[in-house]
């Protein structure tokens, strides 16, 4: 393989097809899958039809520019690595590729380690990028939640902003929040959002079996529960079911997710871990 940060996979645009069919065979000697497109429509097309790490695309591609494929190409997929490729390199074109969101500029014949340099390089960019993202949302929804929690509203209608707020920010399909039933006991549901009355039937009665199995100190040894929820129609719901804490003790639930979802989605649901202590207070709060 290529290295920790290598892509999985390379568009080559290029209508020299047998440079392209070079290029590709070396970038799949390196762990990298390569494919590769003569013209900027077959290349639009395949970029529809599939998310591309990066794109190394010719600059005198026949019809258009390939900055301008680099352009339909980011617009497709704005996270894209862009390297352009020229037979003529100079100054002012290498300006216009970077200024235009290529990461990279080669000149033909192409370097091999230096095209893999740049590949390494762009993805750890992206992993950068991914990651202040991330803390972003993070912190965005610190804020926005502890404002809202504090914000002197019923309890009814600060726990349904406040799920909803999280489904907005973190662009979740439901959730919804419950307080705990107590021992043996259905937990109550506070607010929903996205979520049919099966599938909080069902969170519930799930809540209760979990309870009776770990009945003592919950949310301390169990910071989430992961769930899959079949559904009569469409794939099944996967939730992410987190206990909210108080200063005493759990005083209900979160969950948050959606349909289909994939094992990457739900590392992102790992934010509402974040705020999961400051809705637990407000809740302990609201019982006082």
């Amino acid at each position: 393989m290529a290295g920790p940060y290598a892509p999985t996979s390379v568009l080559i645009v290029d209508d020299n097809q047998a440079a392209a069919k070079t290029l590709a065979i070396v970038l799949r000697s390196e762990g990298h899958d390569a494919e590769f497109a003569a013209e900027p429509d077959e290349a639009l097309a395949m970029a529809r039809s599939r998310a591309y790490d990066a794109a190394l695309i010719d600059i005198g591609l026949p019809g258009r520019s390939g900055l301008d494929v680099l352009a339909d190409l980011k617009a497709e997929h704005p996270e894209l690595i862009g390297i352009i490729v020229t037979g003529q390199a100079s100054t002012e074109s290498s300006i216009e590729a970077l200024n235009r969101g290529a990461s990279g500029y080669l000149q033909k014949p192409v370097d091999v380690q230096h095209l893999l340099g740049l590949l390494r390089s762009g993805l750890e960019r992206q992993r950068l990028e991914a990651e202040n993202r991330r803390m972003l949302r993070r912190l965005s929804l610190l804020y926005a939640v502890g404002a809202q929690a504090s914000g002197g509203l019923d309890a009814a209608t600060t726990l349904q902003e406040t799920i909803s707020l999280v489904a907005s920010l973190l662009d979740l399909p439901g959730g919804g929040i419950w307080w705990s039933g107590g021992e043996g006991a259905e937990p109550v549901l506070a607010a929903s959002i996205g979520l049919c009355p099966s599938l909080v039937g069902e969170v519930a009665r799930r809540l209760v079996q979990f309870e009776e199995r770990h009945p003592s100190d919950l949310a301390r040894r169990f910071p989430w529960l992961d769930v899959e929820i079949e559904t009569e129609a469409g794939p099944p719901w996967r939730l992410r079911v987190i206990p909210l804490q108080g200063h005493q003790s759990a005083v209900g639930f979160m969950a948050v997710g959606g349909p289909g979802w994939t094992g990457d989605q739900l590392e992102e649901a790992e934010v509402v871990s974040a705020v999961a202590w400051q809705v637990g207070v407000a809740m302990e709060n609201m019982r006082l």
